[in-house]
C-alpha cells in the first residue's frame, strides 16, 4: 500500500510516499481502506520529532492521527462492525496510508449522509479575535464585561499563559492541550492562588488505550447524534491529495485555514 513514512525528521519535505505492507488486523482489530485523513498539529511536531507514537518505535513511522474509510476486513472477535461499513476512527499513527488497522472500539459509524471526506471534526465560536489586529486579552475582557471566562482551551502554551491567566474568570480552569509556543514560561501564582485557577494538563496519544475507547464510547453516546441531525456541521478548510502531503503540511504551517485541512486517500466507492 502507498503510505507517508517518516525515515527522518525535518520540514516537509521529509515525508515521502512509500509503498509499505499492510497492516495486519488482529482479533479484536478492524482494518480500513482510508478514504480520507485530516491534518493535527501535533502532525507537524511528529514530523519535527518532537511528538513520537506512543509505546516501542514501529516498523514504519506513517503519521496520522484520524481516519474515515471503509471497513475492509475484521478481527475474528470484532462484534462492533462488518466489512463494507462507513467509519471514522481515532488513531495512534498511520492515517497518511491507504489502509490503517484498528482497535473496533476506536472507530465509530459515519451516519449515512455525511461525506467520507468530511468525517473529521467541526467547530463553531460565537466570538471571534484576529490577533494580528487585536488584542486577546482586552477582546475577552470586553465579551465578558471584565469578569473573564470559565474556561479556556490552549493550545499555543509559553506565548499565551500570562494572558490566558489574567483572561480567566475566579475558578477559572485553564486546559492545556498544546504548546506550539513551547512549554517552559514563568508563571504568577500570587494570582493562581488569590483567584484559586485551575490548570489542567491533557494530551490524547499517550493515554492508556482503554481511556481512548471511553472517550470514543463518550463521542458516541453524546454526540454523534449532532452529526447525524445535521445541528453540527464539520467545517473544511481544503483538500489536498495524498501526492501533495508536503504542501498540506505547509499550508497549515502557514495558519491560513480556517476549519480541517485534509488529505485525500482513496475513492469512497
Amino acid at each position: 500500500m502507498r503510505a507517508v513514512v517518516l525515515d527522518a525528521f525535518g520540514g516537509p519535505e521529509v515525508l515521502g510516499i512509500r509503498d509499505i505492507p499492510e497492516p495486519p488486523v488482529g482479533p479484536e482489530e478492524i482494518r480500513i481502506r482510508v478514504v480520507a485523513t485530516a491534518l493535527n498539529r501535533a502532525d507537524l511536531a511528529e514530523r519535527e520529532g518532537r511528538y513520537p507514537p506512543p509505546g516501542k518505535p514501529p516498523v514504519y513511522q506513517v503519521p496520522g492521527l484520524e481516519a474515515a474509510g471503509v471497513v475492509e476486513s475484521v478481527g475474528e472477535r470484532v462484534t462492533s462492525f462488518q466489512p463494507g461499513d462507513r467509519v471514522m476512527a481515532l488513531l495512534p499513527g498511520g492515517g497518511y496510508a491507504e489502509y490503517v488497522a484498528v482497535h473496533e472500539r476506536l472507530a465509530m459509524p459515519v451516519p449515512s449522509d455525511l461525506p467520507l471526506a468530511e468525517a473529521a471534526r467541526a467547530f463553531g465560536a460565537e466570538e471571534t479575535v484576529n490577533y494580528h489586529q487585536e488584542t486577546y486579552l482586552d477582546r475577552v475582557k470586553s465579551w465578558s464585561d471584565g469578569n473573564g471566562v470559565d474556561v479556556i482551551l490552549d493550545f499555543i502554551g509559553k506565548d499565551y499563559l500570562h494572558d490566558n491567566l489574567h483572561a480567566l474568570a475566579a475558578e477559572g480552569t485553564l486546559v492545556l492541550i498544546g504548546a506550539l509556543s513551547g512549554y517552559e514560561a514563568p508563571i504568577n501564582l500570587g494570582l493562581v492562588q488569590a483567584r484559586r485557577l485551575k490548570i489542567h494538563g491533557t494530551a490524547l496519544r499517550s493515554r492508556p488505550l482503554e481511556k481512548k475507547m471511553a472517550l470514543v464510547q463518550q463521542f458516541v453516546d453524546e454526540a454523534l447524534w449532532l452529526f447525524e441531525t445535521g445541528r453540527v456541521k464539520p467545517v473544511i478548510d481544503r483538500a489536498f491529495p495524498l501526492e501533495s502531503i508536503q504542501e498540506a503540511h505547509r499550508y497549515m504551517e502557514s495558519n491560513q485555514n480556517i476549519g480541517k485541512i485534509l488529505v485525500t486517500v482513496g475513492q469512497e466507492g
